[in-house]
């Protein structure tokens, strides 16, 4: 399977938490239990929040010369899915 790789965009800020937490859940299911899983499904809308408000500062930073202090690149599949 190939992918690319671009820039988060706003609208893939939802996608994008989604895919990191159930790669979370998985990487870690046997070190930890349901409930882990849980919360960490719980925190999605404040990720997603926390990941518009980095996307906001990064352009701030661009459109005065800085350097963001995060960046967000996200994986595509074929099909253009976040993954």
């Amino acid at each position: 399977m190939r992918f690319t790789v671009s820039p988060l965009r706003r609208d893939q800020a939802p996608d994008y938490a989604h895919a990191h937490v159930e790669l979370l859940n998985t990487t870690y299911a046997h070190l930890v239990d349901a409930a882990y899983a849980r919360r960490r499904r719980a925190e999605l809308d404040g990720r997603v929040l926390e990941l518009l408000a980095d996307l906001d500062e990064a352009e701030a930073a661009s459109a005065a010369g800085r350097h963001p202090a995060r960046r967000h690149l996200v994986a595509h599949n074929e099909r253009g899915a976040v993954v």
